[in-house]
């Protein structure tokens, strides 16, 4: 499970600790970077699923980087830490980007980074420095020559390396795998910075494009496993009786790609997660009868039955309704597994990273 306690590791701020000034509380303010998934799992565990519950910019207010990674604005004067809330950017008059301003302004003026070379071009920084990343004025200086990329796996590292440098992403990758399996991870994006702005980032060759998109799929997982167990622990709570649907993986022989794999059987009502193809059962189908389809193809013929939930990362409610005409264009897009492989290294699956 995510260590989401790890993430408020300091004392709870108590009420009335962050100060309602905003002259007073920007001498303490800094950005923090927060892992959407294992927030969203804190928020199905403590607010259940009985009422409408609020999305997660609700709770708090952040600046979407990645599918799974936010920034957000911190209180921290060193003894208490709070990620600050819409009522406290309400009491100090401030919106989320202001307020970063301030706190990217006051991380610059702060003890300068140390950068280690862990692997030919690849470079370091520990010690909770992965909320750098909102202050990238540094990364061109360490990295020399070519853009830089940056990889914040776990709450404690920031990575950077030359994306001109194929073998040092390769062990950017390596690292970021094992950093993943720790308890405060955050997130399998790399980000290249451009025009002084990081974004999103995936390299074009391969084998660095199917190592990272492995590497991606297996976070999503983990993310999905620990995902599910919440949303079924809550409905077992409020009694209701719906079927969560794992995301597996399926790797073949024919293609070097893992594909994610959601299944649905039709008549049942189901909570389905993104992924790169669905399995449906056929009314009186056998096992031999799934139907392996695109999810693309799936929301194309099928949309108006899945409902969004407020899930990180994305699920849907699909409450049956499938008929013999939408399974007559199923079947019509049903591929095998190998083709399936071979569509998503073309047109890249899901989306979902």
């Amino acid at each position: 499970m995510f260590d989401l306690a790890a993430l408020f590791d300091r004392p709870r701020t108590p009420p009335g600790a962050v100060p309602r000034d905003f002259t007073e509380a920007r001498k303490h303010l800094l950005p923090v970077l927060l892992p959407l998934a294992g927030l969203d799992v804190m928020r199905i565990g403590h607010l259940g699923l009985d009422t409408p519950s609020p999305r997660l910019e609700e709770m708090f207010p952040f600046r979407r980087l990645a599918a799974d990674l936010g920034l957000a604005l911190a209180f921290d004067d060193g003894s208490s830490f709070a990620v600050a809330s819409p009522a406290h950017l309400e009491a100090w008059g401030v919106t989320l980007d202001e307020g970063l301003a301030v706190a990217e302004a006051r991380l610059r003026h702060l003890h300068a980074p140390h950068f280690a070379q862990a692997a030919p071009g690849l470079f370091v920084s520990r010690f909770g420095d992965a909320a750098r990343l909102a202050a990238p004025e540094l990364a061109q200086q360490v990295v020399g020559d070519g853009e830089p990329v940056a990889m914040v796996p776990d709450g404690e590292y920031l990575l950077l390396a030359s994306s001109r440098d194929e073998a040092a992403i390769e062990s950017m990758l390596a690292m970021a795998a094992e950093l993943l399996q720790a308890p405060r991870r955050l997130s399998a994006t790399p980000f290249r910075l451009e025009g002084g702005q990081w974004r999103a980032w995936l390299p074009s060759h391969e084998p660095v494009a199917a190592t990272l998109h492995n590497l991606q799929r297996k976070k999503l997982a983990d993310d999905y496993d620990e995902q599910s167990q919440a949303l079924r622990d809550a409905l077992e709570r409020g009694g209701q009786d719906v079927f969560v649907a794992d995301h597996g993986l399926l790797r073949t022989e024919a293609a070097p790609r893992m594909l994610g794999l959601s299944t649905l059987a039709h008549e049942v009502h189901a909570w389905l997660p993104l992924a790169d193809v669905v399995a449906i059962q056929p009314p009186g189908g056998e096992v031999q009868d799934t139907l392996l389809v695109p999810w693309a193809q799936f929301r194309a013929i099928a949309g108006e039955l899945l409902e969004p939930l407020p899930c990180v990362p994305p699920r849907f409610d699909y409450r049956g309704g499938l008929s013999e005409s939408h399974f007559e264009r199923l079947r019509g897009a049903t591929l095998t597994l190998a083709e399936a492989a071979r569509d998503l290294a073309s047109h890249g699956g899901a989306g979902v990273r």
